[in-house]
């Protein structure tokens, strides 16, 4: 017995689907202008993440110079 994935490829071999010019020109603009406001929003996170961790880890360190120079 066929499972069911197995019939659904079938029926979709050699299925091509078309689209009017128009619709398809709008449907590349709409894709490109959501992947580069997704590049847009992924370079502010790394900036808003990424400067305070580094801050922190700098505070960190000099923390710990400071708490071993006072040790000895």
């Amino acid at each position: 017995m066929k499972d069911f994935d197995d019939i659904f490829k079938q029926r979709l071999e050699g299925y091509e689907m078309k689209l009017p010019a128009s619709d398809r020109d709008d449907f590349l603009n709409r894709k490109a202008t959501r992947e580069r406001y997704a590049r847009r929003r992924r370079n502010f996170l790394s900036l808003a993440v990424g400067i305070p961790a580094a801050l922190a880890i700098i505070c960190a360190i000099l923390f710990c110079i400071y708490l071993l120079s006072k040790a000895s």
